[in-house]
């Protein structure tokens, strides 16, 4: 089933499509009661402006657990600055956004990640230090993101990669 936002800069709306994913695909029985009741994502009248120039106006959409959700629509359309809205990139200027029942804030960013088709990596810099850089951008010393993209680096069986240029990574990897 398919819903529709409304339209964002233009003529060109904002759609959400929505699949959902078989009951064996949702684990643990605290996932389903969760699920049962709370949607995962909800923007509720969301708007964002740059200058004088609308970049979402009244979007409103719910996600619930175990639906697979894409954002669908012509360049222009909104779709970027929703992301960057739920990974808090930007402000939204108005409106409500729900994550896991809560309001969006930084109590959710381990919980939410975003892989762009254009990855805007720095892709000359090493894995590491690129990793340590978004570690801090969330807050983290420079120490303590060193640390946790080394376990993470050693988590997914990628740490022969921490001193490689990002450029080298095929796009499954960065």
């Amino acid at each position: 089933r398919a819903g529709a936002a409304p339209v964002v800069r233009g003529q060109a709306p904002l759609v959400g499509a929505r699949c959902f994913l078989p009951e064996r695909a949702l684990a643990g029985e605290h996932h389903r009661a969760f699920a049962a009741v709370t949607p995962i994502l909800v923007f509720e009248g969301v708007g964002k402006r740059y200058g004088d120039k609308t970049a979402l106006s009244g979007v409103s959409f719910e996600v619930q657990a175990g639906e697979v959700f894409g954002l669908l629509g012509p360049n222009g359309a909104g779709k970027t600055t929703c992301i960057r809205i739920l990974m808090d990139i930007v402000r939204a200027d108005s409106g409500t956004m729900r994550v896991f029942g809560a309001p969006l804030g930084r109590d959710h960013d381990f919980r939410l990640a975003y892989l762009p088709e254009e990855r805007g990596l720095y892709t000359e810099q090493r894995v590491i230090d690129v990793m340590v850089y978004f570690g801090k951008l969330k807050g983290l010393s420079a120490a303590e993101a060193r640390a946790r993209a080394r376990t993470w680096l050693e988590r997914i069986g990628l740490s022969s990669v921490e001193n490689h240029q990002v450029e080298r990574l095929s796009k499954g990897m960065s």
